[in-house]
């Protein structure tokens, strides 16, 4: 099915297949700024490749702009590394949302099928169709905490400028003192088009992070149904009886785990780039100057922003791990050894094959994506923050 006609479902299509093409739709109209996948991929969108082509010279603009004034305005290094980490998330993101695009259709169609597998056929409709809308309720219970943290923290974004405006005039009587970042001491005018131009890249920021989120989870819980269906299946002694049926389903869904862990490695390698300057650069700022007001807000919300980040790519390639490794420990659970001697060989083969990881791995494959990842950049943020002190201090 084409992505322009992700919704355009046979009624007599399961609703828990409708949800899940739902919720690919949703990804994409994220991704695409709210414009269809319809009209995207029609052959005559004019109006979209104007809003596109626009929208993309003012995201690279904002962060030429940011590296200019690092690179040739004067000022202290916390004003240059400031404007230049904006600039490094703005070309993070431009990367991973120019990737995704290009990658839509592809992605579209490298989805997994699962009646076409031979375990879900096995397993019967009724059975596959409750493993898969078990995995879709938790996934959308974590989407929804998620968006919600994301949410509260644009929001948060937002209203401290606003409430600290109101607070300085009820005290002042004036807004000229009011600061977007302490370091940037501009007139209130200068302040209020740092401030808009933040806020809209801001909320494109929040856009590509949801749509990767929900794209990238959604390949994950396809993985991770299929793997539990032909563990499932495996468990029941009367359809087991021919396990080169399963061979072809390990094999199949290896090949989809390698494409997956491709698309994730490409993503993953901006995304992290972006985190370590990120974690290292407020770390820096926080033991520079003393936070306060609007800037205190600023660097809380980067730092939420970025543990949120990580945090759900580490758990989706975890899962991704260890639904493949989970299958051979089905394999050794099943009754094989009841049935046909000749069943051994395949046996060993899925066993032997189940037993290789598939993780993801960045920077030229120096660092693994793991649930443990997390505490790595951490520690690694802080060696580059300690360099920084010691530049510092030699001034």
């Amino acid at each position: 099915m084409p992505p322009n006609q992700l919704l355009n479902t046979s009624k007599h299509e399961h609703d828990v297949y409708k949800r899940l093409d739902k919720l690919y739709y949703y990804g994409m109209r994220l991704l695409l700024l709210g414009i269809t996948p319809h009209k995207f991929f029609g052959k005559c969108y004019f109006k979209g490749a104007i809003l596109y082509v626009t929208v993309i010279l003012l995201y690279i603009l904002y962060g030429l702009g940011e590296l200019l004034w690092a690179i040739i305005i004067p000022g202290g290094i916390l004003e240059r590394l400031s404007h230049a980490y904006v600039c490094s998330y703005c070309a993070s993101y431009g990367v991973i949302w120019v990737y995704l695009m290009v990658k839509l259709e592809t992605i579209h169609q490298n989805r997994i099928d699962f009646k076409s597998f031979n375990c879900s056929r096995l397993l019967g409709n009724t059975e596959v169709e409750s493993i898969l809308q078990k995995n879709i309720n938790y996934f959308v219970k974590t989407l929804f905490a998620a968006s919600l943290l994301a949410g509260a923290n644009v929001t948060s974004y937002i209203l401290g400028f606003v409430v600290e405006l109101i607070v300085q005039y009820a005290e002042t009587g004036t807004l000229e003192e009011i600061c977007v970042l302490s370091c940037f001491p501009f007139p209130l005018w200068g302040q209020m088009i740092i401030a808009a131009a933040n806020l809209v890249t801001l909320f494109m920021c929040f856009s590509i992070i949801m749509s990767m989120y929900i794209i990238t989870g959604l390949l994950s819980l396809e993985i991770e149904t299929q793997c539990e269906i032909l563990t499932r299946t495996m468990a029941y002694d009367e359809v087991n009886d021919d396990f080169k049926t399963f061979v072809i389903d390990h094999i199949r869904l290896i090949k989809q785990t390698k494409w997956v862990v491709r698309l994730f490695e490409n993503i993953n390698n901006s995304l992290f780039f972006s985190s370590y300057v990120c974690l290292a650069m407020q770390m820096f700022s926080l033991s520079v100057i003393k936070p306060e007001g609007y800037y205190y807000l600023g660097v809380f919300s980067d730092f939420c922003v970025e543990f949120i980040v990580m945090a759900s790519q580490c758990w989706l390639s975890s899962a991704v791990t260890n639904s493949v490794l989970s299958i051979s420990e089905g394999v050794y659970n099943t009754p094989w050894y009841r049935k046909n001697k000749s069943n051994a060989i395949d046996v060993i083969l899925m066993t032997q094959m189940a037993q290789r990881p598939y993780i993801q791995r960045v920077f030229l494959g120096t660092m693994k994506i793991e649930k443990e990842t997390m505490i790595q950049v951490i520690q690694q943020s802080y060696s580059f923050y300690a360099l920084l002190m010691i530049l510092q201090s030699k001034k």
